[in-house]
């Protein structure tokens, strides 16, 4: 599944071993980065839509690797 899939890129790990949480984030990094979300709003966004705790610093550092792992959306933002 592509949330799956996505947090496993983002986060460094396999598929296999993406927890439901981390799945849970990987939806609000989708549809909030699509939408133009920088980090510490993709961190009240993660928290108040997916129930998923996340700092904005690391928002931010999250942020920076979906598009480095998605260049063609960050070049299509």
């Amino acid at each position: 599944d592509v949330h799956r899939l996505t947090a496993a890129r983002v986060l460094g790990k396999p598929p296999g071993e993406v927890t439901p949480e981390e799945r849970n984030l990987a939806k609000a990094i989708a549809f909030g980065l699509l939408f133009g979300m920088g980090g510490p709003r993709l961190a009240i966004y993660a928290r108040s839509r997916y129930g998923v705790g996340v700092s904005g610093e690391d928002a931010q550092r999250i942020r920076d690797r979906f598009f480095e792992t998605y260049p063609e959306l960050a070049q299509w933002q």
